[in-house]
């Protein structure tokens, strides 16, 4: 995931409010390498359930089609809507 992609996800997270505005600003701030801030996301995701994760795998579709396709990954319905 470059850099882009995940700032791009860090605020469809916060907008979607999967994230606050401090547990944004605490995986940039933590976590100084693409890779590392990517697993404080995902992480982060998991542990907030199945509608924040959908809207992750949604993101990455729309936003990096190589990377969803490497992963296996397609954008469903989001549960509960």
């Amino acid at each position: 995931m470059g850099e882009g992609t995940i700032n791009g996800l860090l605020d469809e997270l916060l907008q979607t409010r999967v994230l606050n505005q401090e547990e944004m600003e605490k995986i940039k701030r933590e976590n100084p390498t693409v890779m590392d801030k990517t697993r404080a996301v995902i992480d982060s995701v998991i542990r907030k359930g199945a509608q924040a994760s959908q809207i992750f795998v949604t993101y990455i579709c729309e936003e990096d089609r190589y990377l969803a396709g490497t992963l296996g990954l397609s954008a469903g319905p989001i549960p509960g809507n």
